[in-house]
Formats: C-alpha cells, structure tokens, sequence
C-alpha cells in the first residue's frame, strides 16, 4: 500500500529482519539453517518410510535427501507434465547438497541430527502426495542452527539461536542475537515497527505507513488481532466496515479503503484504486480493472491470478500446485 516500504514474506518462526520470501520460506533451513538445502528442501521430496526414524548424520543427507526427491516425485512430474529420470536426478540433487553440507560454517553453527530427521519425514508426505512445496512449513528450517544466544555478540544471523537474528540494538550498539520486531505481536497503543500478518507458514510484513513520524518500536502490529502500525509507530485498531479510511491504513476482514471509506470486496465491478477490492474468489481483470470471478482448475489462462488460489497457470491452463517442477523434476536444485 502507498507510503509502505515493499512487502516482506518471512517463515512463522524466521528472524530475520532484511529476509523476504526467497530468504525464508523457499529456503527450507533458512540463514539459522543450511541456506542451498534450504533452497533446496522447498523443492525437494521426503525420504522413503523405511528411512524413518533414527537421527540422520551428516553425511548421509545428501544421499537421503535426493533419495527422498527423485524415488518419490516421478507420479507428481509425471501428472505435471515434467520429464523425470531418476538416476540423473539422483545424482544431480545429491551432488548439490554434498557441496553445500561440506560449505565451511562458523564454529557456532551446528548439525542437527534430529532436525536432519524431521525433515525427511515430513518430506514423506509431501512428496508422495505432491503437495505444494509450501506444506512443508518449518520442517527443515534448523538442520543447521547457531548457538549463539539472545544478548550475545553476533556477526550474522545464521550463528543465532532459533526463533533470533542477528540485530543492532536501540541503543546503536555491537551487533547480537535478539528477537525480531516480526516475531513479537504488539498491543493497542504498543509502539511498533510494522504491520505484518501471519499466514499458512509465513509472515508477511510491511514497513509503517506515512512519512515515518515517531520512533519505530520492537514489536510489530498484527492484522491477525485487528491490529496495524500507524505513521506514528503505534499498533492502531483496524477500522471496520463503513469507518473512515487511507490508502495507507487497512481496513479489518474482507474489506478495502474505497474512497476513503472500508468496504466489502466484491467479485464484479471496479478493483479499486490499488486493484485490491477483488474478493479472495475473485482477480483483478488488469486490462478492464474489473474483478472477475477465478476460474476452475482446467481452465485456459494467461496468469496464475486467474485460478483457484491452489492452482498456477501453467501451459495456458489452471494446475493444481504441486512440489513438480522443470527443476525439482531433473534435480536441479
């Protein structure tokens, strides 16, 4: 929205303040994490049922891990229309991830065996039923985390602890490991350092409306408890239908600032200013800025805003989203 810096999408439990989706939820272990397995793990499969159970050491991860994409998501590629051969992506996938576990670490970033587990088994699931690669959620997050805890002297944020970063404090001194304004939901009235809400396996946040009045706070105003950060860095009530609004202040629920007043999104008629008054059944029609009812999986498309929500446009038709891609399908990673 006008006046907002650029949107950030973060992992639920990433502390990372610079971080946008790329950083944090494609990258399955994040910066607290191993950052190309990470890369990786959003497009990868789970391991076999019969791997399931005991801590996996290190240098069997590659192995299990591109066992776990290229033994299970021939069926996905296969219904994706995406070629798949398994022994080239075996060797493709693991050669990736062998380069990226041996990548020279801090002293205080450590394996974490039984991280390295929970993350193949829940690429189980994922994989052999080509769920979206965001299903796996923060699975794979912390195979590599940093011991560095909250108060200490830090250089980056992969040698924080899970759930911080790497952060200058308010007082402008040494950097270390604290919790991120993204992470702390403020109150009414709480001074703030951004709007953010909380999604299915992320955050998304955006900087404080207007010219940047006040002092930015540590916590962050969540549109989850009907909250938002004003132009004055403070968590404000969001209005509701029929109350006074800004291009740069959210309306509550399913509604939009329409000529200065909040209302309900519709699917037919104009998208309003910001082409955000199109209901979540809806997209915005750029060439006639009219919001059109999504059409159904199947049908022929031009963009991915045009199908259902857990769909892409892909080949000019809606598609089911799945964890098949041209890249994860070859195991290039």
């Amino acid at each position: 929205m006008p006046g907002r810096r650029p949107e950030q999408t973060l992992p639920t439990s990433t502390m990372v303040p610079s971080a946008i989706r790329r950083d944090a939820v494609n990258r399955m272990i994040s910066r607290a994490a191993c950052v190309a397995v990470v890369a990786v793990a959003t497009l990868l499969g789970a391991c076999d049922s019969s791997d399931s159970g005991p801590p996996v050491p290190k240098e069997d991860f590659p192995r299990l891990l591109a066992d776990a994409l290229c033994n299970n998501i021939g069926p996905c590629c296969e219904q994706a229309g995406y070629p798949h051969d398994k022994a080239v992506c075996h060797t493709a996938a693991e050669t990736e991830l062998r380069a990226e576990m041996e990548r020279t670490r801090p002293a205080n970033v450590v394996y974490d065996a039984n991280a390295a587990r929970a993350c193949l088994d829940a690429y189980t699931a994922v994989v052999t039923s080509c769920q979206p690669e965001n299903a796996l959620g923060d699975a794979c997050r912390y195979i590599f985390a940093g011991t560095v805890s909250s108060g200490q002297p830090c250089a980056s944020t992969e040698e924080c602890t899970p759930g911080t970063s790497c952060q200058r404090p308010a007082d402008a001194g040494a950097l270390q490991c604290g919790t991120s304004p993204t992470q702390v939901h403020g109150t009414q009235g709480q001074s703030c350092r951004s709007t953010c809400t909380d999604g299915a396996g992320s955050t998304t946040c955006s900087g404080s409306g207007g010219p940047g009045q006040g002092t930015p706070g540590t916590a962050s105003c969540f549109t989850n408890d009907g909250l938002y950060c004003d132009s004055m860095y403070i968590c404000a009530v969001m209005p509701a239908l029929s109350q006074p609004c800004t291009a740069t202040t959210p309306c509550a629920g399913e509604a939009f600032c329409d000529s200065g007043v909040c209302a309900a999104k519709r699917t037919s008629g104009s998208c309003g200013q910001l082409n955000d008054g199109c209901a979540a059944t809806a997209y915005c029609d750029t060439a006639t800025r009219q919001c059109q009812l999504r059409k159904s999986t199947g049908a022929a498309c031009t963009t991915s805003s045009e199908c259902p929500t857990t769909d892409r446009c892909r080949l000019a038709t809606c598609r089911t989203r799945t964890i098949a891609t041209a890249s994860s399908c070859l195991g290039n990673l």
